[in-house]
C-alpha cells in the first residue's frame, strides 16, 4: 500500500466525514467577503474548496458566480455530489500553485486553512494575483501563530494536522505585500472553543453532522491507519493543552493593483 504523508491522510479522512474544517466558521468566512468587498454579480474563486460546504453557502446566499477547486479529486467529486443543481456553482480539480485560469478572471479569490498546507507559498500568492481582475481582492483565512509554539505542540500538529507550514501574522502579511498587493488587511483573533463548535453546527445539517460521526467510528473499527492515526493523536494530545494560547485565526487581505 502507497505509504501516504500525514496531510494527505487527514485530508482523506475529511473526504470520507463529508467534512472540511476551518477555523472561525461561517463567521470567517463572513468577514472574509465583507473584507474583499463581495457585491452582485462578482465572479468569486474558492481555492481549496474541499467537500464543498462553503462555496454552497456563499452559492446560496449571494447573486455571484463562484468556482471551487481542491487539489483532491475525492473531495471535488463529494462537492459536486453533494451541491448537485446549483446554477451558480462549480468544482474542479486543481493546484494552488498552478490554476487553471487565464489572467484577470476573478473579483475575489480567497482561501480557507489552504495556504498554511501548499508547499511553495509564495507561488500560490502569485497564482491568486495572476487571475484576480484589476482591483480585485485575495482573502485568507489560515491558523496563526499568536507567538512562537513550543516544540513540543509543534510535534501534535504535525501529527494530526500534517504537513502544515503556519506562519504568524507578519509572515502571512509579507507574503501579500512581497507579491505586490496593495491595501494589506491583517488581522487576528484568539479561538473560543465554544464558539468554534457552534460554527461547526451552522456548517452542517443534521444529516451531515450524524455522518461525519458515522464516518469516525467506522474508520476506528475497519481501518489500521485510522486507528494509528487516532491512538498517536491521543498519546500526544496532553502536549496541546494550551495549544490556544499559541493558535489563533488569521484574516488576511490585500488588492491588486
Amino acid at each position: 500500500m502507497e505509504k501516504k504523508s500525514p496531510a494527505s491522510f487527514y485530508f482523506e479522512i475529511q473526504s470520507e466525514m463529508g467534512s472540511t474544517k476551518h477555523l472561525g466558521g461561517l463567521k470567517a468566512t463572513e468577514d472574509i467577503l465583507k473584507l474583499c468587498k463581495i457585491n452582485k454579480g462578482a465572479r468569486i474563486l474558492e481555492v481549496g474548496c474541499g467537500v464543498g460546504l462553503t462555496t454552497r453557502h456563499i452559492a446560496k446566499k449571494y447573486e455571484v458566480e463562484i468556482v471551487g477547486i481542491d487539489i483532491s479529486e475525492k473531495m471535488v467529486k463529494k462537492a459536486k455530489e453533494r451541491n448537485m443543481g446549483l446554477k451558480n456553482a462549480e468544482f474542479l480539480v486543481a493546484d494552488a500553485q498552478s490554476l487553471p485560469f487565464k489572467h484577470n478572471e476573478f473579483d475575489i479569490v480567497f482561501t480557507e486553512s489552504v495556504v498554511a498546507f501548499v508547499p511553495d507559498k509564495m507561488k500560490a500568492i502569485k497564482e491568486f494575483q495572476r487571475v484576480a481582475k484589476p482591483g480585485g481582492y485575495i482573502g485568507l483565512n489560515e491558523v496563526t501563530w499568536l507567538k512562537d509554539p513550543p516544540k513540543g505542540l509543534s510535534e501534535y500538529l504535525s501529527m494530526t494536522i500534517g504537513d502544515a507550514k503556519m506562519l504568524n501574522k507578519e509572515g502571512y502579511a509579507k507574503l501579500l505585500e512581497d507579491a505586490g498587493l496593495k491595501n494589506i488587511i491583517a488581522k487576528t483573533e484568539k479561538i473560543e472553543i465554544i464558539t468554534e463548535m457552534r460554527e461547526d453546527m451552522r456548517r452542517l445539517n443534521i444529516g451531515d453532522y450524524l455522518h461525519a460521526w458515522y464516518t469516525l467510528v467506522k474508520g476506528f473499527f475497519t481501518d489500521a491507519r485510522f486507528r494509528k492515526f487516532a491512538w498517536d493523536a491521543l498519546r500526544l494530545a496532553p502536549l496541546a493543552k494550551d495549544v490556544f494560547k499559541y493558535w489563533g485565526i488569521g484574516l488576511y487581505i490585500g488588492q491588486k493593483k
